[in-house]
């Protein structure tokens, strides 16, 4: 990836062309260049107008181009853009070129700097630019060069009405945002008064249905009173009826009591005479073992005295 370094500041839209050709700016050390990278210059006119550099700047970045070492390469911007379909470089603006030429009247050097670095540098296969100083003088007419000064005057007077419109679009742009926080103030502000007259709609429908409903409370009450009338009516009767079972049912329970009782009663008279006998057949058991025993020892008495009477006899 070919890489590219300049000491002379290039314009923004010349660095964007260099990125589309695939050429990138080297970041790193320039004394650890690689083997592909290139020191870009361009003409003194097209670096003057271009980069709006002053005459003593110009002068300095040709003198830091040439002190690079033999084997540094150099590539002139319209060369490496290709800007010219043939082998020349481009023609000069007569203005700038008219410029250009005073400036060199002044600093002789910057245009022995430049014809050096053309003699050192990379030609793409073309010649080196050595008539720049007759392709400035033919580039100067001053027809051209007067048309060239209108327009300049024509666009500074179009940047001073542009600047002018700009001006009034932006105080423009400055009032209408203040009439929409404004709006926006005003429509916030509608919007609370509006919620304002809805919370009161609401309490006033709100009131007006309490209302309804106080009107048709009398005959709700008169209602109610003569459903408690007839409610008391019939808990009254349930109440005579409910006393009637009631006293029913009392004396059902005192006929029950009074069974019961006689029941238990009954019931005590038929344990006591079960006791009673349970006592007798207890003391009929126990005359019973004891005739039992006597029934035995007697046959063991006879039994033994059986056989002594046989002796005898």
């Amino acid at each position: 990836m070919p890489v590219w370094l300049s000491p002379l500041p290039l314009p923004e839209a010349i660095e964007q062309r260099l990125q589309q050709l695939g050429w990138h700016p080297w970041s790193g050390d320039p004394k650890a260049l690689p083997a592909d990278a290139a020191w870009l210059y361009d003409t003194p006119d097209r670096l003057l107008a271009d980069g709006f550099l002053a005459p003593e700047q110009l002068a300095e970045g040709y003198a830091s181009l040439l002190a690079e070492p033999s084997g540094a390469r150099f590539i002139a911007l319209w060369r490496l853009l290709g800007e010219s379909e043939t082998a020349v470089p481009p023609d000069p603006e007569p203005l700038p070129a008219a410029l250009t030429q005073l400036l060199l009247q002044q600093y002789p050097a910057l245009l022995d700097a430049y014809l050096d670095l053309e003699l050192r540098a990379d030609l793409q296969g073309g010649e080196p630019d050595l008539a720049y100083r007759r392709r400035l003088q033919e580039a100067v007419n001053p027809i051209d060069a007067l048309a060239a000064w209108h327009a300049l005057i024509a666009a500074s007077q179009r940047q001073e009405e542009i600047d002018a419109l700009q001006t009034e679009l932006n105080n423009a742009q400055g009032a209408a945002q203040e009439a929409l926080e404004e709006a926006e103030l005003t429509l916030l502000q509608l919007h609370q008064v509006q919620e304002e007259l809805e919370q009161i709609f609401l309490a006033d429908r709100e009131k007006q249905g309490r209302l309804a409903e106080l009107e048709g409370l009398p005959a709700q009450l008169e209602q109610g009173r003569a459903e408690l009338a007839a409610a008391k009516q019939e808990a009254d009767a349930n109440l005579a009826a409910l006393r009637e079972e009631l006293n029913n049912a009392q004396g059902a329970a005192q006929e029950a009591r009074e069974e019961a009782e006689l029941t238990l009663l009954q019931l005590h008279q038929v344990q006591e005479e079960l006791e009673h006998y349970f006592l007798l057949s207890r003391g009929l058991q126990r005359q019973l073992e004891r005739y039992g025993s006597l029934q035995e020892r007697s046959y063991r008495l006879l039994a033994r005295a059986l056989p002594q009477a046989a002796g005898m006899a």
